[in-house]
């Protein structure tokens, strides 16, 4: 889902600025989620409290997703089945 060339190591905030522009457009978008520009500014600027917002979203948003994923059975797959042991959607992830 993220391909990690497509980021530049930075230390710059124009470069930390592209960086999360970049993820807002490539991967965020496909959640139908986006960070507002003042707010990608705020936490390439350190602003405390800013990135644990930006987070907690993301997370509601992705447990959204697992919820809708879960209800809606994938193509040859009956409601209430889930994939072969082994196998793990990309919004999955194992918790401890």
């Amino acid at each position: 889902m993220v391909q990690l060339h497509s980021y530049v190591p930075a230390s710059s905030t124009p470069q930390k600025l592209a960086n999360w522009g970049h993820l807002n457009r490539k991967v965020l978008s496909k959640l139908n989620f986006s960070i507002p520009e003042d707010v990608i500014r705020q936490v390439v600027q350190c602003q405390p409290g800013t990135v644990e917002q930006v987070l907690l979203l993301l997370w509601q948003k992705i447990e959204e997703k697992q919820k809708q994923s879960k209800a809606v059975p994938a193509p040859g797959q009956e409601l209430g089945t889930r994939a072969a042991p082994g196998e793990i959607s990309y919004l999955e992830s194992p918790r401890a």
